[in-house]
């Protein structure tokens, strides 16, 4: 594992943790990037991208080790999630990253920062065009670029509806109003 200074960031969150997820995988703890040597925990990553893509609310234990262990039964997988979500706290230098009680799991957005939500949160928000244009801004690229679990792809198919969506609402709003203001001017 090292540590690396970080590049100029498009969260502007006072969080410990920043997770970016559209266009690249980056992990910042405490304002530095997070490289592996090697494969890097693999498990863990995948149980984070898991909890990121499920959203602020998180996801029940049984979907979790259903993505993670497709193969093993309900304790093998409820053993190895316990082990994994270990091994992730430690990762992310804080045990209060992620919460696990009622059979569920999420993230703590107090202490991770997504750039997936703040995407999401912006675009759903957004009342105009500018404020498209703002959401926009932190839009990278698609969810987890190269990662084809059923996960990533469901995500990035949500985002590309939701792009489409408000793009199109504001600017068929738009486009009235300009029609609106010519025929004024007449």
């Amino acid at each position: 594992m090292q540590w690396l200074r970080p590049d100029p960031c498009s969260l502007e969150v006072p969080a410990p943790v920043l997770i970016y997820t559209l266009g690249r995988f980056e992990l910042l703890i405490n304002g530095a990037v997070l490289q592996f040597e090697g494969r890097g925990p693999r498990k863990p990553l995948e149980l984070l991208t898991i909890l990121v893509a499920f959203g602020p609310h998180g996801a029940g234990v049984g979907p979790v080790t259903d993505l993670l262990w497709p193969d093993a039964d309900g304790f093998d997988g409820y053993r190895a999630l316990i082990t994994t979500l270990h091994r992730l706290r430690q990762l992310l230098l804080r045990r209060q990253a992620i919460h696990f009680g009622a059979g569920r799991l999420w993230l703590d957005a107090t202490v991770c920062a997504v750039d997936l939500w703040r995407f999401e949160q912006l675009l759903a928000a957004a009342r105009d065009r500018q404020a498209v244009q703002r959401a926009l801004a932190l839009y990278r690229g698609p969810f987890l670029t190269g990662d084809d679990s059923a996960c990533a792809v469901g995500v990035r198919a949500r985002l590309e509806e939701s792009i489409a969506r408000a793009t199109r609402r504001h600017w068929m709003r738009g486009a009235e109003q300009g029609e609106r203001y010519a025929a004024q001017a007449v």
